[in-house]
């Protein structure tokens, strides 16, 4: 059986296709249309009817069949303005085409397109075709990102150039100049059943204010155009029957003047059409001797904005683009016999019918006559077929960056291109890839796949990636992960890279239960050995917990036994606590009371405690464990060794030093980042897999191979394991096991380096800041420090006096120069009514006194050791002042140093004194 196992997965390896080397590295996203998305690049493939797609967390790219895709958007897609003198043929089915008309000849028209080379399109296919638009006609096209929006409500995303919501009440909004004569191209997309409304607003920043009476929006399977004012509201009905995945582009010719709103496709189909009355209707029967009636409502103003409110599963805006209309009423399409329209505004009958080459003009025949009129392009806006233009629908539709837009049947992707073969063109096109923006689905399949109960079966997430699908064995390769993953509307499953980070997601974790203590049950001869051969816990910073005994402790790590009598060696960097006595939890302390436990003072940064000890009774204390041996705990606190009983201690946490970020200032989610994104992790990462049961327990695999129903690995602890697919709630890959771990109770007590303060150079002049801060005109914080060389000092207990509290360190150079001339300026005021406290922050008493030697200090020097008071007191640059009043009121902050700073506190000092 393992021979043929082998033999098919080379099978499987010679088969499936790959990514060519000259293939274009263009990123883009793919959805599929079960509404997964992966990120990556299209590959060159021969098929048409699927797509090569190589995501950069896969060993190969995965085969998806065509009907399975929804969408397929680059991220490097900028819109490519039009070129001047260009033109924009509409065919009949909606798509454009830009570029130079150079030709007519035997029922083709020939367009020389910038992205597509030379064109030849059938006469009969053609709807009209228009000025290119410059940039400055198009008052928006977007969207560009979030940057130009506002998210009102929910979450939304970017993705390429457009933004996508899956959070029902997710509220989109932007202030855009809206025309009183506007044409609106908007194009929405959505998975499941959709219930949104794209309104446009008189004023999106408020709620209150009256919708301008132009709202696209769901009322249950319909899709309707919704019109209001203030006293009442129509409803005109665009789609009587919304798929539930499914793609709309309108286009809203939008009259202001005449309370006019139509809704047409692209193909120039009119969907609805709505007036809005400028008099509210009656709502009573009139009087008989009716009084004058009221002048008609002013037309509304020009909307300034939209809304996008989403309250389905999942809407993607796609494109939203708003220009000026000419108020001329576009023709439905077989109702016209051919228009003309110049620049000059002059509109009349008239059906084109061939290209002057030589004079650059268009000849057009006038209705009812045998007459024919040559109008120079430069001077044409418009020109329209008569007669309806029908084209055969193809599976896909191509959009470029210069907004063209291309239907037909998909050929083959090449290394440089993609072919397409459409009815409007005879020939087939060749659509450089790199001009490409969007690729979309056309013929859409009411067919979806049917959901398995599988115990495989789950999404795969990664970054900018989820694929629903189906877990398939596999096996551990020097590249490759032993997890193959097969997603929907894909026949072969591919292998994981061993270095891709992610998880995959198979069903819901069961809620938390309260620990139950082992040894407080009764024992029986069956169920209480486990408990006295594995009295303690280790728990990894992986978050993986295995019960043992701790055999022997010293400096390269532990040496623990299992149940069953085996002895490993862990490595302290492998280890986040050990708990010695299960049954008693872990204190829970106020954030701010563990912000200071964790913090390290700038004395204890060159060598940092690396353990927390947990006493039985709660107490908490950092110190260095040197070894663990029977039952004696012997520990180092301040550079003093000594022993205490292993009795009085339940758990001892691994603080981790070594991970501290070099930076000043780290959180602890900035360390995690560091930690879990080292070269080091990621070389260690390579194969490995956390599994997190359905119970919540976690275990870490090296991981070798995979079956339908079990994972096979080796556990740091535990040697070779099986688990169950059948009890696996998660699988976490790579990075994402240290990012998950970090959230883990023990995981959570993590040291960070105390912030130093800025050390503010010695003021002159204006340069002394006096600041107020958040505790101007509150109780100064009360604080109890040792006080050098002896005793206590208390700030509650110099009530009645006028309190100068001095912040400084004698790595401060500016602090230094500020202090003798703080002290000769104390020398004015009564000792009994004003008092100079210096605060020293975390310096040892040693280098503290020989800088008050050199100074002849002799006021009173008290102890932040740990930096607690500076923080209370917001000490965020050095020297600092903070004045008290006799009342114990913070009256002002002095920031600086040299003699302009003891002149503001002597001024500040003797005001307080006067009062």
């Amino acid at each position: 059986m393992r021979l043929l196992r082998c033999i098919c997965l080379l099978g499987l390896m010679v088969t499936s296709p790959i990514c060519t080397a000259g293939d274009s590295s263009r990123s883009g996203t793919l959805t599929l249309r079960d509404g997964s998305t992966s990120r990556g690049e299209l590959c060159a493939h021969h098929s048409p009817s699927s797509l090569l797609w190589q995501s950069p967390d896969f060993t190969r790219p995965f085969e998806f069949q065509l009907t399975g895709v929804e969408s397929l958007y680059f991220a490097d897609s900028d819109i490519l303005p039009p070129k001047r003198g260009e033109f924009t043929l509409e065919l009949g089915n909606g798509d454009l085409l830009q570029g130079e008309l150079t030709d007519w000849a035997d029922g083709l028209i020939h367009l020389r397109s910038t992205s597509l080379g030379l064109l030849r399109i059938r006469e009969q296919s053609l709807r009209r075709f228009v000025r290119a638009e410059s940039p400055s006609d198009w008052l928006y096209t977007g969207p560009a990102g979030l940057s130009q929006m506002e998210i009102r409500s929910g979450t939304w995303r970017e993705d390429g150039a457009r933004l996508w919501t899956d959070q029902p009440g997710s509220c989109l909004a932007a202030n855009l100049t809206i025309p009183s004569k506007a044409l609106i191209d908007l194009e929405l997309e959505w998975q499941g059943q959709p219930d949104f409304a794209f309104s446009l607003t008189f004023d999106p920043d408020n709620e209150e204010a009256p919708r301008l009476g132009c709202s696209i929006e769901t009322w249950g399977t319909t899709l309707a155009l919704a019109g209001e004012r203030e006293h009442f509201a129509l409803v005109e009905p665009i789609l009587k029957q919304v798929p539930r995945m499914s793609r709309v582009r309108l286009r809203i010719f939008l009259d202001q003047t005449t309370q006019t709103i139509r809704v047409f496709q692209p193909g120039g189909v009119q969907l609805a059409e709505m007036q809005l009355p400028t008099t509210p209707p009656l709502t009573e029967p009139p009087p008989q001797n009716p009084p004058k009636p009221p002048p008609q409502a002013e037309p509304l103003a020009p909307p300034a904005g939209f809304r996008l409110e989403n309250h389905g599963p999942r809407l993607r805006l796609n494109s939203l683009r708003i220009a000026s209309w000419d108020g001329v009423p576009p023709s439905i399409p077989g109702t016209v016999p051919g228009r003309i329209l110049s620049l000059d505004g002059t509109s009349y009958a008239g059906l084109p019918r061939g290209f002057d080459k030589e004079r650059l003009a268009l000849q057009v025949l006038i209705p009812n006559s045998e007459q024919e009129e040559r109008i120079p392009l430069e001077t044409l806006a418009l020109a329209e077929f008569a007669g309806e233009r029908e084209i055969s629908p193809g599976n896909i539709t191509v959009v470029l960056r210069d907004q063209s837009r291309l239907t037909g049947d998909l050929l083959r992707v090449n290394d440089e291109d993609l072919e397409l073969r459409s009815p409007a063109i005879p020939s087939d096109i060749r659509v450089p890839r790199e001009s490409i923006r969007s690729i979309l689905r056309q013929t859409w399949d009411s067919s979806s796949p049917t959901p398995t109960d599988s115990i495989s079966r789950g999404q795969l997430e990664m970054v900018g990636t989820r694929l629903n699908g189906e877990l398939m064995p596999g096996e551990a390769s020097d590249s490759a992960h032993c997890l193959s993953w097969r997603p929907e509307y894909c026949d072969q499953p591919i292998p994981l890279k061993r270095t891709s980070s992610g998880r995959i997601v198979f069903r819901d974790v069961a809620p938390s239960v309260a620990h139950i203590p082992r040894d407080t049950s009764p024992a029986s001869p069956s169920n209480n050995t486990w408990s006295l051969e594995t009295p303690h816990e280790i728990h990894l910073i992986t978050g993986d917990t295995s019960f043992c005994k701790v055999v022997d402790w010293d400096e390269q790590g532990i040496l623990m036994q299992t149940a069953l009598g085996a002895r490993k060696q862990i490595a302290h960097d492998r280890i986040q606590a050990v708990v010695l006595a299960p049954e008693i939890p872990l204190p829970v302390l106020s954030p701010e009371k563990q912000l200071r436990l964790l913090t390290l003072p700038r004395n204890q940064q060159i060598a940092p405690p690396t353990h927390l000890l947990c006493a039985v009774t709660g107490d908490l204390l950092r110190c260095r464990v040197i070894s663990l041996r029977q039952d004696s705990l012997s520990i180092q606190v301040h550079q003093q060794e000594m022993e205490i009983p292993a009795s009085r201690v339940s758990h001892i946490l691994w603080l981790h030093p070594e991970r501290l970020s070099p930076k000043v200032k780290a959180s602890p989610e900035e360390l995690t980042t560091v930690a879990s994104d080292s070269p080091a992790v990621l070389s260690k990462s390579g194969g490995r897999g956390q599994i997190i049961l359905t119970d919540g327990n976690r275990i870490t695999l090296q991981m070798q191979r995979s079956s339908e129903e079990r994972i096979q690995g080796e556990h740091e602890l535990r040697g070779e394991l099986e688990v169950p697919l059948s009890e696996v709630a998660q699988i976490l890959l790579g990075r994402d096991i240290e990012t998950a771990s970090a959230d883990l109770n023990y995981n959570q007590w993590v040291l960070r380096k105390a912030e130093n303060p800025l050390v503010i150079e010695q003021a002159t002049g204006t340069q002394v800041e006096r600041q107020a801060s958040g505790l101007a005109g509150k109780p100064a914080p009360d604080f109890q420090l040792d006080l050098l060389p002896g005793g206590t000092y208390r700030l509650s207990e110099s009530r009645g006096k006028v309190i100068v509290l001095d912040f400084w360190a004698s790595w401060c150079g500016p602090c230094m120069l500020s202090m003798p001339s703080l002290q000769l300026a104390m020398a004015e005021f009564n000792a009994d009514r004003v008092q100079l406290v210096s605060v020293n922050i975390e310096e040892q008493p040693e280098r503290i006194q020989q800088a008050l030697q050199r100074l002849k200090w002799v006021q009173p020097v008290v102890l932040d050791r740990d930096g607690a008071v500076s923080r209370r007191f917001q000490i965020d640059a050095l020297p600092q002042l903070v004045i008290i009043d006799a009342r114990g009121v913070v009256v002002q902050h002095v920031i600086g140093g040299g003699q302009r700073t003891a002149d503001v506190m002597s001024t500040t000092v003797r005001q307080l004194l006067r009062e």
